[in-house]
């Protein structure tokens, strides 16, 4: 497989990427970066008035973008989205498994059991839902990207974020085997666990920084901004690199193969 210059600018005409959890934070800041290497984008989330201002962001760009709302923990929700994107601007070459929540708070043995559970239902089954939508298209075709969104919690032990460790753990595990399955048939998947960035979820008082006592209450002057290019996973578009685990705290980590 070809390897491309870590600076390479992506080039993503002509490709349609599905990005969820795409109304703010990481998932805006992805769907932009998409957009502008030039793919046509599908954003899902499920807040209608968040996705819907980062479709308009992209289209005020010159980007062409439609507007998708889906809980990705119900299949028939997942069903339906992928098929509309489909319809509309045509087979998914990339999706972007982002959509997450964080866990509920307090120790495993006083929350409630069904909030932990459904944090496992959107952070590791709704990407496996998504993933068996779009992958039969995939294969078909010979080629398609899957990205994975997980997180440093999946290497950690902070007692706070059970659920949600436990979650990204099986994400990125999860990742590794579906790549062994779909890497004869042209398809890259990818675990890609970005550094901390400042979104609504880490910012104080989000959801992580509520939950966790030692989550960071000022960011480095490189995370302020949030995501400003495309990561390296993403740059090679449907023939980039295959990228292995790396652990440098100054970079974000990819598994896949």
């Amino acid at each position: 497989m070809a390897t491309t210059p870590s600076n390479a600018r992506a080039d993503l005409h002509g490709q349609v990427a599905l990005v969820t959890g795409g109304g703010r934070g990481l998932g805006r800041g992805f769907a932009g970066a998409l957009a502008a290497a030039g793919a046509a984008l599908a954003v899902a989330a499920h807040s209608a008035a968040e996705i819907a201002e980062t479709v308009s962001l992209v289209r005020d760009a010159g980007g062409r973008a439609c507007a998708s709302k889906l809980d990705v923990g119900d299949v028939t929700d997942v069903d339906g989205c992928v098929a509309a994107v489909e319809h509309e601007l045509g087979p998914i070459d990339l999706l972007v498994n982002n959509a997450g929540v964080a866990s509920p708070p307090g120790m495993d043995w006083e929350v409630d059991s069904s909030a932990w559970w459904r944090t496992l239902e959107i952070n590791l089954r709704g990407p496996f839902l998504c993933a068996r939508d779009v992958l039969p298209g995939m294969i078909a075709r010979q080629r398609g990207r899957i990205i994975n969104i997980s997180s440093a919690a999946a290497f950690g032990n902070s007692p706070s974020l059970s659920a949600y460790g436990v979650s990204k753990a099986a994400l990125t595990h999860w990742s590794g085997r579906l790549a062994a399955q779909v890497e004869q048939d042209g398809v890259a998947v990818i675990a890609y666990a970005p550094s901390v960035v400042r979104t609504a979820m880490t910012e104080p008082p989000g959801d992580l920084a509520r939950l966790d006592p030692n989550h960071p209450r000022r960011f480095p002057a490189y995370i302020r901004g949030g995501p400003r290019r495309l990561p390296r996973a993403y740059r090679g578009g449907l023939h980039g690199p295959r990228l292995r685990s790396r652990r440098r705290p100054d970079r974000a980590t990819c598994v896949g193969e």
